[in-house]
């Protein structure tokens, strides 16, 4: 029984593992990326690839999304970044699969913007920091 129980095991790691390259392979072949530069991260097949210059990451069911869906590089490069630009702000972040779709999304011009009025907050913070410290200095009570 046990051996049956490991043959059935290895069996379907290897189907696995086969799945996972035929899949990266597929996506590489889309994108047109070259897989001498690409790794899976902690050596985990299946689990996160990095592409190479750690800028551009994937896990393996948006590798099955993106192959089966035929998700463009530049449309899964516009998720991250939204993903990115929503999550600075608090906003909500949608799945690639609702992003593909076009759920409702803030425009690039809004986070543009958001980004421009917080370096002015930020600064304007500074400055009365600095302030409050140059009081404290000039008259200690």
């Amino acid at each position: 029984m046990k051996k049956a129980k490991d043959a059935i095991k290895r069996q379907l790691k290897e189907q696995w593992r086969q799945a996972v390259r035929g899949y990266q392979a597929a996506l590489l072949n889309m994108w047109e990326l070259d897989a001498h530069y690409g790794y899976w991260i902690g050596g985990e097949e299946g689990g996160v690839y990095d592409y190479g210059d750690g800028m551009l990451t994937i896990n393996m069911d948006d590798i099955i999304y993106c192959v089966l869906n035929d998700v463009t590089r530049e449309q899964y490069e516009e998720w991250q970044q939204y993903i990115i630009d929503a999550s600075e702000f608090g906003f909500a972040t949608p799945n690639l699969r609702s992003f593909v779709r076009g759920c409702p999304r803030t425009p690039a011009e809004t986070f543009k913007h958001l980004r421009e009025i917080k370096a002015t907050l930020n600064d304007a913070i500074r400055d009365e920091k600095e302030r409050v410290k140059n009081d404290k200095e000039s008259n200690p009570y």
